[in-house]
């Protein structure tokens, strides 16, 4: 006995009509007759009782039907989660340069790890960008500094990374152990747009402090201003971990700065009530579970 034989069963039964039930099923009215004959005959006992009309389930009709019923259901789930599977569509990431770069890349590599029939699709943006894709449903997650709250997205904590000053090795000042705050204003600062993030947060520092920075450049991209920094043309606070690479070459000096509150915090952006993927729920939970390990 097939499942399409149990199917076919089930149908006449929640129908009543033989002929309703072969419509669905795309067959005869007789064969579905057929069907039911060789069922009695397999169990050697009456399914339906025909003398009356509609026809009703016999003791035994029941018994199979509702033993019927659920083997079905169970089979077209596992079909359906099957397909759902095969056709998860790769998550949709969005990312400020600085954190898709620098910070997410082990992310990426220990979820590929753990569900290589996974993908990742991901976009280097702008962080009001992410926050408007996010709402429109262009995006499944997006990852942005300095998080604000919205009421059509869910912002989860992500990490804070530590603000270093970051000068040229031949500034003066790269000769130093530690920085002050005032020291800093005395350079001509290479900073990111005022619509930036992070560039608001560092002014919000700086203004508990009393200090204002003399602003000679401003970049939106972090490797703008890097690159600005290397040629000697002023100097900057940006994330330890952006410039580990060039401190390692030796392009760059990063100085620890005197005030523990050069923090840059990052969350995890998601549109509130979102029924997100298999794929997308299972980053999504990768990196919310990176604030519990």
């Amino acid at each position: 006995m097939h499942i399409e034989n149990l199917r076919i069963f089930c149908d006449l039964v929640d129908s009543q009509s033989f002929s309703r039930a072969a419509e669905k099923n795309y067959i005869s009215q007789s064969a579905v007759s057929q069907q039911v004959a060789q069922m009695e005959f397999e169990f050697s006992n009456k399914l339906l009782d025909r003398s009356t009309r509609p026809f009703r389930l016999t003791r035994y009709g029941k018994t199979f039907y509702e033993a019927a019923k659920q083997i079905v259901e169970i089979y077209d789930t596992a079909v359906s989660e099957i397909k759902a599977a095969e056709s998860d569509p790769p998550v949709l990431l969005g990312t400020i340069y600085s954190i898709g770069i620098h910070s997410v890349s082990g992310f990426i590599q220990k979820f590929m790890k753990r569900h290589p029939d996974m993908k990742i699709k991901i976009e280097y943006l702008e962080a009001k960008s992410i926050y408007e894709m996010i709402s429109s449903d262009m995006l499944d997650i997006g990852l942005v500094a300095v998080p604000e709250a919205g009421k059509n997205y869910q912002v989860y904590p992500f990490i804070s990374e530590r603000m270093v000053f970051v000068c040229s090795p031949s500034n003066p000042l790269a000769r130093e152990k530690s920085i002050n705050v005032n020291s800093i204003a005395q350079q001509d600062f290479i900073a990111f747009e005022k619509d930036v993030p992070t560039r608001r947060l560092i002014d919000n520092i700086m203004s508990n402090y009393g200090v204002t920075l003399e602003i000679k450049h401003e970049f939106t991209n972090v490797e703008m201003l890097k690159r600005s920094i290397e040629i000697d043309a002023g100097v900057s606070i940006l994330p330890e971990i952006t410039v580990d690479k060039e401190v390692h070459t030796g392009t760059l000096k990063a100085i620890p700065i005197n005030s523990d509150a050069f923090l840059r915090p990052s969350g995890i952006v998601v549109k509130r009530g979102k029924k997100l993927s298999k794929s997308a729920a299972a980053f999504l939970q990768l990196l919310i579970n990176q604030n519990k390990q």
